[in-house]
């Protein structure tokens, strides 16, 4: 019974994100004596290509077996899934990019190039920096041992994500989408460095 309250859940939300969004929706949905199959097929079409798959099968608590299968599988510019939309995101190569980037000089130790990806100001173990100068006068103080061992040991496609970014390790590094107000362009850069 439980299983089914989750399959039924897991519709109705998918249901309605793809409301909220205003696309095109088509469920189907077929009992019999054994159990509940539910299946749902929502294609979106914007500017990016994005197809969700969800199947759910299961049985009556007194069936032999109990079977459930969620597969979940997006597409995007390229045919590589944007994990990060939630974070505001919108371009994943381009932050993944950005990512390995500030990785590699992080493990490299080069201050002058990791400080043109930090958005300032920036407030980090009760200091804060507004400028890259003070950044990487203070760098050290900042990116600890801790915090680089957090940036070198993560894989961006293992990365935690939700609407405040993208978190590197257990809150080290924060990543997001900055928009430059000179510019008038949004920038992938880090927000936030704490040593946990």
């Amino acid at each position: 019974m439980h299983k089914k309250i989750l399959a039924f859940l897991l519709m109705s939300i998918c249901v309605m994100g793809v409301s909220a969004c205003g696309n095109k929706s088509n469920i189907n949905t077929s009992q019999n004596n054994t159990g509940t199959k539910i299946e749902e097929k929502v294609e979106a079409k914007t500017e990016e290509k994005v197809e969700t798959k969800i199947e759910a099968k299961t049985e009556e608590k007194s069936g032999p077996k109990t079977e459930e299968k969620i597969e979940v599988k997006t597409e995007s510019k390229g045919n590589i899934p944007n994990r990060y939309y939630v974070a505001g995101i919108d371009d994943a190569v381009e932050f993944e990019k950005v990512f390995n980037t500030v990785k590699s000089l992080v493990s490299k130790g080069e201050k002058e190039k990791v400080a043109e990806y930090i958005s300032y100001p920036l407030t980090s173990a009760n200091i804060t920096v507004t400028t890259k100068e003070e950044f990487i006068k203070n760098y050290d103080s900042i990116i600890t041992e801790g915090v680089k061992n957090a940036l070198v040991n993560q894989k961006v496609e293992e990365t935690f994500v939700n609407y405040k970014g993208v978190m590197v390790g257990n809150g080290q590094i924060w990543f997001g989408a900055i928009i430059d107000n000179n510019s008038n362009t949004t920038k992938y850069l880090i927000y936030s460095i704490n040593q946990i």
